[in-house]
């Protein structure tokens, strides 16, 4: 789903470049003269040059992609970086959410993820390896069922595992879990990690569970996050399945920044 998000993305980028050089590389327009400060002779000798060169050098189609995209991040990065600080407690500090490794860690990873997601099976082992190795993470689980309604049933029941204190257990089970992962492989985990099954089922119905997602949800549209996984960490969101030199170097460049 991300990379679907992130081809989309620069298709339209790359859509909105091509406009524009078939723009220039077109006859301009009835009413350009009345626009321009060139004269018609004028107007059609810069044409005869724009087309000439971008026919003699097409890499520059490229290289204006290139720009065009890295200035959108840029100002993409701007303002996830702005609504970031004024939602850093919600991201980092909600008492309701899972927190694994160093709850007094001095740096905190965010993770948005879904437990149908390949991606998010991907980055699981890495980030699991280094959270461990380091020693001083807090790594914060936030669940975004996003792939059908198996993937909002597995997030109800990772928060009702959390209820008996069993959210790491479920995680691993889940992130190792290959096939369909549907209600009875869900139910396996339950019984496989040792929950309370009465009690399990009893929190699979309560309404704090639905109302945590709920708030999962309007915190990712608000981050404008539309896929998974999603690692937020300082100042950074990262998308996509990090690998372990990768999360280093994030935490690494997070304790620079306190």
């Amino acid at each position: 789903m991300l990379m679907s998000s992130l081809a989309t993305r620069s298709v339209r980028i790359v859509g909105r470049v091509a406009f524009v050089l078939a723009v220039l590389l077109s006859p301009m327009g009835v009413s350009r003269a009345e626009e321009s400060p060139f004269d018609t002779a004028q107007t059609e000798a810069i044409e005869r040059i724009l087309r000439a060169y971008l026919l003699e050098h097409p890499e520059i189609i490229g290289e204006a992609v290139g720009v065009l995209q890295a200035r959108e991040e840029a100002a993409k990065q701007a303002t996830m970086e702005a609504n970031l600080g004024k939602l850093r407690a919600d991201v980092e500090r909600d008492p309701q959410t899972p927190v694994l490794g160093n709850p007094d860690g001095d740096v905190t990873i965010t993770e948005f993820h879904d437990y149908r997601c390949g991606y998010c099976k991907v980055a699981y082992k890495p980030l699991m390896k280094i959270i461990k190795e380091d020693g001083h993470v807090r790594l914060v689980l936030k669940d975004l069922p996003l792939l059908g309604p198996d993937s909002y049933v597995a997030a109800k029941a990772a928060l009702a595992a959390h209820a008996q204190g069993k959210y790491a257990a479920f995680l691993n089970e889940g992130m190792t879990h290959r096939g369909v992962f549907n209600a009875e492989a869900i139910e396996a985990i339950a019984k496989r990690i040792g929950l309370d099954m009465a009690r399990f089922k009893k929190e699979m119905d309560s309404a704090a569970i639905d109302q945590q997602l709920e708030k999962n949800r309007f915190l990712a549209q608000a981050l404008e996050i539309a896929g998974t996984p999603v690692f937020i960490i300082g100042n950074r969101m990262i998308p996509g399945a990090a690998g372990e030199q990768h999360f280093k170097e994030l935490i690494a460049l997070a304790r620079g920044q306190r």
